[in-house]
């Protein structure tokens, strides 16, 4: 996805489009027609990333690391895949708050829709007593 321009990788492992950040899901089509070919895009995610912690901080399974790897230029946050499983995959409810609470949709585009869902969410967040954990910038409590 990252190849073809969709958007560039997020420190939570996901996709974050700049109009529609990382609470999307593309599809795919197949075909056999001739194509020009896109380019991977570059719009600010990846150093945004370094600086904001809400997803690492957030994540109840502590699967998402301060620390990446490069990938042809390409900063990558490997997330624990069996610490995450704990509290997405193998529970009725899927977890999926590191893409709820990244706040890259509104503050980077200024989409003013997108920050007030935003609000509303985290606000309903803390009103159930959750507030995101206080963490140093190497992950540590």
């Amino acid at each position: 996805m990252h190849q073809v321009g969709f958007g560039e990788l997020g420190k939570h492992g996901s996709l974050i489009n700049p109009d529609l950040g990382a609470n999307f899901r593309p599809g795919f089509i197949t075909t056999d027609l001739p194509l020009a070919y896109d380019a991977p895009i570059a719009f600010g995610v990846q150093d945004y990333c370094l600086s904001c912690n809400l997803c690492t901080n957030n994540c109840p399974a502590d699967a998402i690391p301060t620390e990446f790897i490069m990938t042809e230029g390409v900063r990558r946050w490997l997330t624990d895949i069996d610490k995450c499983y704990t509290v997405s995959r193998l529970r009725a409810e899927y977890c999926h708050i590191c893409v709820d609470v990244c706040p890259y949709i509104h503050k980077e585009n200024g989409d003013a829709g997108a920050r007030e869902v935003y609000k509303a969410y985290m606000k309903d967040r803390k009103s159930e007593g959750y507030k995101t954990p206080k963490r140093n910038k190497d992950g540590t409590a």
